[in-house]
């Protein structure tokens, strides 16, 4: 088949979205399928490194011309053309539009599609109205109108796909029609396996004999960084050695600075900054325990890459959370902003070594249900019936 992808979020970008579009792409272009990718323009020095890493693999990448968000310069907003990628999506002939955007790339799918008479899927990847606050627009009123936009723009896809059911829910009850399939978000399992001892990798980092609480992925106020750090103040109390690590980067990375220096626990926090790669998975494979006290999840790659890799999931009852952190089976979930809650099962875990080894265990266990073959299969399954549909309606209309 031919599959055309249309993304706002895409790389240099670090971030989950970009993670899924990549795995789709790729993976399916091992499969023997050919991929197109549309996606809004990076700066003009960052255009040919991308264009690069995906010729090799021959997968086409066209470029939607775009600005940088002022409140938030990690994201580039689209100001779609409409004719340009239409001719080039014409000659490509895709069998399938994939959108993984409701934002201006996003617009371009749904034109393309119309005009093409190609299947639509629409894949939903985050609770927008949590994001809001990076426009300041956080506010009751603008949750509606963002709710009617996204019910908007998904009722015009012939499939939805969400990777979470509690998302999926949001949907449901926002007034979407469209059938939606749950489907998750995939990891290659077999990649992120690291080949040393939790020992040696905490002696890699200056680490040894200490115990490793690990956060990462992005830093801004979604993700309730600052619960973490208050539960973090009380769990070193109990354990002197514990320590915790904060790894990436974004907006909201020097008041959490300022927060650990006030909490008077800055020499017990580390702030690595972006990691990437080995680096990256070697320093989540050192930790003891993952934790995250977002209230915003959908179904994180980094959730996902931290069973993937052992780690035990300490993380709020909140959204697609526990969708992944079962309770007392790969880990403890606590009640949503409660630092205290959420120290407790930080100590639980840090006073108990067989609770957590077995606890990380499992997690590792689960990780195999979302690896790229299982889950990319699925999606070729949900595509060949969409082409199926689509063609049996053309043949009833021209019959009539």
């Amino acid at each position: 088949m031919k599959i055309a992808i249309f993304t706002d979020t895409f790389l240099p970008q670090t971030n989950g979205v970009v993670s899924v579009v990549k795995t789709h792409a790729r993976e399916l272009k091992k499969r023997g399928h050919d991929v197109i990718i549309f996606t809004a323009q990076p700066k003009r020095n960052q255009k040919k490194k991308v264009l690069e890493e995906f010729g090799k693999e021959k997968i086409k990448v066209h470029f939607v011309p775009s600005f940088e968000l002022p409140t938030y310069k990690e994201y580039r907003v689209a100001t779609p053309t409409w004719i340009k990628s239409f001719v080039i999506i014409k000659k490509f002939n895709p069998d399938i539009i994939h959108s993984h955007t409701n934002f201006g790339v996003g617009w371009e799918a749904i034109n393309c599609a119309k005009l093409l008479g190609v299947p639509l899927v629409g894949h939903h990847h985050t609770f927008l109205t949590d994001y809001l606050h990076h426009l300041k627009l956080d506010k009751e009123f603008m949750k509606k109108v963002a709710h009617y936009y996204i019910a908007s723009y998904f009722n015009r896809c012939d499939l939805i796909i969400s990777p979470s059911y509690s998302l999926e829910k949001e949907l449901l009850e926002n007034k979407v029609t469209k059938p939606i399939k749950v489907l998750a978000n995939s990891i290659d399992v077999k990649g992120l396996k690291v080949n040393k001892e939790k020992s040696a990798l905490k002696k890699q980092l200056g680490m040894e004999g200490k115990k490793i609480i690990l956060y990462f992925g992005r830093v801004s106020k979604e993700k309730s960084i600052d619960v973490l750090l208050n539960a973090f103040k009380i769990a070193a109390k109990k354990d002197d050695g514990a320590r915790l690590f904060i790894v990436g980067d974004g907006p909201a990375l020097k008041p959490l600075k300022a927060q650990a220096k006030k909490l008077k626990i800055q020499d017990k926090v580390i702030f690595t900054g972006l990691l990437k790669g080995k680096e990256l998975f070697e320093t989540v494979a050192a930790a003891d325990i993952f934790a995250s006290a977002s209230t915003s999840e959908n179904q994180p790659m980094t959730f996902l890459e931290a069973m993937a890799l052992g780690l035990p999931m300490v993380c709020a009852d909140a959204k697609g959370a526990p969708e992944l952190c079962c309770d007392k089976q790969n880990g403890l979930i606590f009640k949503p902003k409660d630092h205290k809650n959420m120290a407790g099962c930080l100590v639980s875990l840090l006073e108990n070594d067989i609770a957590r080894d077995r606890m990380g265990a499992m997690s590792a266990l689960h990780a195999e249900e979302y690896s790229n073959e299982k889950i990319i299969e699925k999606l070729i399954i949900e595509y060949k019936s969409l082409k199926k549909e689509k063609n049996a309606k053309r043949k009833a209309k021209s019959l009539s």
